[in-house]
């Protein structure tokens, strides 16, 4: 199964160490350090040196929806930096949800276990589009701690291709 990795890439363009810039990094090295535990995508191997304005609609979103379109669920990285109204995260949410139809597993940085109450915590933490769809009861979710236990079992068990997805918007893994 193959993994697509959204998170909060605004430091990338403002070239800053954001915590979701980090914890993207950690996954990775993860799959380096683990290969047969973890399957991800690497999306982020594109050259965002330039500060064009065009670079995102002609080079970043044709490149992240093909790799969309190879994905069999999408892995979302939460934390208290995440930029909710970051227009290419929204988009890359939106894309998962409404194109591909894939699951989406949220991951919450810095929480041991996951409660009803720590999805409360969290939502204005969430991305706008994920917010609005979880209210509209529009999308499937799987929510865990930031862990690369639960992550390797999470993104392992729920796949658009098996057709295997969360219960409801706010399942607990």
């Amino acid at each position: 199964m193959k993994t697509y990795i959204a998170f909060d890439a605004n430091g990338i363009f403002e070239n800053k160490n954001s915590r979701d810039l980090k914890n993207y990094h950690h996954v990775m090295t993860w799959q380096r350090t683990y290969p047969s535990r973890f399957n991800f995508l690497n999306l982020h191997d594109i050259d965002f040196t330039s500060k064009h304005g065009g670079l995102i609609e002609s080079t970043v979103r044709p490149y992240l929806s093909k790799k969309l379109e190879q994905a069999d669920n999408l892995f979302l990285i939460v934390s208290q930096d995440t930029d909710v109204d970051s227009s290419l995260l929204n988009w890359q949410i939106m894309q998962a949800v409404n194109r591909h139809r894939l699951p989406i597993i949220v991951a919450y940085e810095g929480e041991q276990t996951i409660t009803s109450e720590t999805i409360q915590k969290y939502e204005h933490h969430l991305p706008t589009s994920l917010r609005k769809l979880m209210h509209q009861k529009a999308v499937k979710i799987a929510h865990i701690p930031f862990k690369s236990g639960k992550i390797e079992c999470a993104c392992k068990h729920y796949s658009s291709r098996t057709a295997a997805y969360p219960w409801t918007e706010r399942t607990i893994y």
